[in-house]
């Protein structure tokens, strides 16, 4: 599941959310492979094919191919 936290606000409620049971666990300290890791691998393999030479940033490329 994807949230539109931003890092920089998500530091001041993150916690209070954690406290009442709204959120299990924080969600910058992983990223859920099933659906936002397989978004990021869409990514990277998409703008592969449209560019084979585009450079991505370096944690998209970790993130994708930690399980190879």
């Amino acid at each position: 599941m994807g949230m539109g936290f931003s890092r920089d606000d998500a530091g001041k409620f993150i916690g209070f959310y954690l406290g009442l049971g709204i959120l299990d666990e924080d969600p910058f300290a992983s990223i859920e492979q099933s659906g936002i890791g397989k978004l990021m691998e869409m990514t990277v393999e998409g703008g592969h094919a449209g560019n084979p030479y585009i450079e991505m940033v370096s944690v998209v490329s970790k993130v994708v191919n930690q399980d190879q």
